[in-house]
């Protein structure tokens, strides 16, 4: 693999000396009066303090008045402090608080943290209280990010072409143009508190034109701990009416900004919270568009092939737990007495291509029936479904959540309980992480846990009270369909049909061990314990290498939330350890000493990596700004053309894995996980790729496993053949590790 030669310029005097000092200085200024735009009370308190000051050394001249001047001073110092208290923490290394966060300087970092914001977390509400003190996201350096991409594409090159590559690179960052974008993409970062924020967003979601289902949506399955409901016809009903008093708790939380903090020791980013109801990704040709509507107090249900309005708050009180229940109750009389008319398959439309469910929404919009029909869709608070395809397996319930179309409004959020009372989910992730989505899913699951006994294993949720309301029922949401409009919903029916005859999903419930286990796995006399996410991303590897002779470029997504609208870096596993560890385990002339050392030196890399990661010191978003700046670079005349290396094959190479631990955590109301499809490129499908979505408990294991059957004559496996090979592989570390424990120690 070779890149097209290209003659770079060396980097002069003039732009080491001149240029980069002058480049420096203005990217300063633009970052404080960016700053200081903000809040006009930095500007008013600097101002109201530096007045102090003068007062205080006019004061000064006269000694019997010093100790008035001392207090002027002071006053002064505490005014300045304050007012500037968001910049002076913004400006603490984050890094100490993740690389080494029981250290004196991660202790002090945290102490001043707590008093700098001590009015925030008991005199007004705590939800955002680290918000205006959290970091901005910074660039990289560009020669950490040469070694470290350097580091993460050599297993995947032959010695000769990575040496030929290396030097190339390597060339390149010395280089003048380099030297002009790296500068460029810093002038851009200067006034930005997260540079790549917006750039990421339209990159990586907003410009695909592939069906949300397909593309960047997951699927959630119910709590780990099964529901029994009371027997008859309402189990959903019941099921739905508390799923609905969580969400208005859960809202109610947010507004007035006391829903817990995510972190009990980390600052971290809250921003994404504020987009988790009333948000909407709109089909525009060419790239979509993000619409959010905070305000939003009603839901949209979808129920026997009909779509309602149910507000959850009138006059800005929240419903009781009985009125719901009533109304629900009250709109399936609805749908019996007045024969409500069942059109509603127009759901159909928003899991075509973006640009033609685009086309499809102009064409509903020309009619005002349908016009006001999507303005109460798109501005609810989310989709919840009532579904009568009741599943048997965790399997089926996860395939149901990710390929079925019963309502699925694919645009938004959506959740799904079907008439056994089984909650499912399928959440489009453009607005938010699924950490935010998954976060208010486990409130809603823990609040029938602390709320409701359990008993045999399993939470009895109790019947509700059926009385006559006087309140009318939910409001039936109408359609204007010509024969044009029908004929693209039974044409989008046939093709999702279609599409999801190529989706395969098994989900891996792995029991003989889970992350207790693998905390305190024995190493030596005195280590113990692996970081149970990087164990099992080496039984990933381990596992996809016994299936295929080769290693997968594998994508785990890591947070970067410690960073003012932080969503996520790349976090590339496979590395030259991880090869080293992956080519041990199933040789026979290693002893177990060494492959116990080289598993040890694989997940310290993968660690090292995540840390990095976490601290927006990945490759990949880095690599992305660089490119966009090259190209408006060579727009605006600056550059001659984009750097020739950045179409070399390596820069190009596809994500073979999507992984990512799911984000429920431990404890009340934890799930069994969640899952999504392997990446979709801009070329299309990839072959031998799988989605990988792994949830750790304290005894067991869950893993969502996805590929598309179609890549089977490209190489690729099954679904359940890669979960048995999963499995084969976590066992096959525990012995190992047990093995070399017990003919250590004797």
């Amino acid at each position: 693999m070779t890149s097209r030669a290209q003659i770079y310029t060396d980097i002069t005097s003039i732009d080491r000396y001149i240029y980069k000092p002058v480049a420096k200085i203005w990217c300063a200024g633009k970052r404080t009066w960016a700053y200081l735009r903000e809040n006009q009370w930095r500007a008013s308190g600097t101002a109201f303090a530096v007045s102090l000051l003068a007062q205080g050394i006019l004061v000064g001249y006269n000694e019997e008045k010093a100790w008035s001047s001392l207090g002027l001073h002071t006053l002064a110092c505490l005014t300045l402090l304050i007012a500037h208290r968001d910049g002076i923490l913004r400006q603490l290394p984050v890094s100490t608080l993740i690389q080494n966060p029981q250290s004196t300087a991660a202790k002090v970092q945290m102490l001043a943290r707590t008093v700098l914001t001590l009015d925030r977390r008991y005199l007004f509400p705590r939800t955002f209280k680290e918000q205006a003190g959290l970091a901005d996201r910074p660039v990289p350096r560009l020669e950490d990010t040469v070694l470290r991409f350097l580091s993460s594409v050599q297993p995947f090159m032959q010695e000769e072409d990575f040496t030929s590559f290396s030097r190339d690179f390597h060339t390149f960052a010395q280089s003048r143009e380099a030297f002009l974008i790296q500068l460029g993409l810093e002038e851009f970062a200067a006034d930005k508190r997260n540079w790549i924020k917006q750039l990421w967003v339209e990159w990586a979601y907003l410009a695909s034109r592939h069906p949300l289902n397909m593309s960047s949506s997951w699927f959630g399955v119910d709590a780990q701990v099964p529901r029994q409901l009371p027997e008859g016809d309402f189990k959903g009903l019941i099921r739905a009416t508390h799923v609905l008093t969580a969400t208005q708790e859960y809202y109610q939380k947010l507004k007035s900004g006391t829903l817990p903090y995510e972190h009990s020791r980390l600052p971290i980013c809250m921003e994404q919270y504020t987009r988790l109801f009333g948000s909407v990704r709109i089909p525009v040709e060419g790239m979509d568009r993000l619409e959010s509507y905070p305000e939003s107090t009603y839901m949209i249900l979808y129920d026997r092939g009909q779509y309602f309005k149910f507000p959850l708050f009138e006059e800005g009180r929240p419903l009781d737990e009985a009125t719901i229940f009533n109304r629900l109750l009250a709109m399936r009389r609805v749908e019996k007495e007045e024969e409500v008319e069942k059109t509603s398959e127009v759901n159909l439309l928003t899991m075509l291509t973006r640009d033609e469910w685009a086309q499809a929404r102009k064409e509903l919009q020309s009619h005002p029936t349908n016009q006001a029909t999507l303005e109460e869709i798109e501005k609810a608070m989310y989709i919840l479904i009532l579904d009568p395809h009741i599943q048997n397996t965790l399997n089926e319930s996860g395939r149901d959540a990710l390929c079925g179309t019963y309502g699925r409004w694919v645009d938004k959020m959506c959740l799904m309980i079907d008439y056994e009372g089984q909650l499912r989910a399928l959440i489009e992730h453009t607005v938010s992480d699924a950490t935010i989505q998954a976060a208010f899913l486990q409130y809603a699951l823990r609040k029938e846990e602390i709320r409701f006994p359990l008993v045999e294993g399993a939470v009895v949720i109790p019947e509700i009270e059926s009385k006559e309301i006087e309140s009318p029922a939910p409001t039936p949401l109408a359609w204007h369909l010509n024969e044009s409009m029908q004929g693209k919903i039974q044409r989008a029916a046939v093709q999702h049909a279609d599409a999801i005859k190529d989706i395969e999903l098994d989900i891996l419930n792995f029991t003989d061990y889970g992350k207790s286990y693998i905390k305190k796995v024995w190493l030596s006399p005195t280590e113990k314990g692996l970081s149970p996410d990087a164990w099992f991303q080496m039984a990933l590897q381990l596992a996809y290498h016994r299936l295929c002779p080769d290693y997968p470029l594998t994508y785990e997504s890591a947070s970067t939330r410690l960073f003012w609208g932080g969503r996520t870096e790349t976090i590339r596993t496979a590395s030259t350890a991880s090869v080293a560890f992956v080519e041990a385990m199933d040789a026979e002339d290693l002893g177990e000493g060494e492959k116990v050392a080289l598993l040890r030196a694989a997940i310290d890399v993968h660690v090292e990596r995540k840390d990095e990661a976490s601290l927006a010191q990945g490759v990949d978003r880095h690599l992305i700004g660089l490119k966009q700046v090259a190209v408006k670079m060579v727009e605006k005349g600056y550059l001659k053309e984009v750097p020739a290396l950045f179409e070399h094959p390596i820069f190009k190479k596809r994500f073979a894995l999507a992984t990512s631990q799911t984000p429920f955590r431990n404890g009340a109301g934890n799930g069994k996980g969640g899952g999504f499809l392997p990446i979709i490129d801009g070329e299309g499908k990839i072959p031998k790729s799988a989605g990988v979505s792994y949830s750790m408990k304290s005894r067991c294991i869950y893993s969502h496993n996805t590929v598309f059957t179609s890549m089977m004559k490209e190489g690729g496996f099954r679904a359940e053949v890669l979960s048995s090979e999963i499995s084969k592989a976590l066992r096959d570390m525990r012995t190992l590790c047990d093995d070399y424990k017990k003919n250590t120690c004797g």
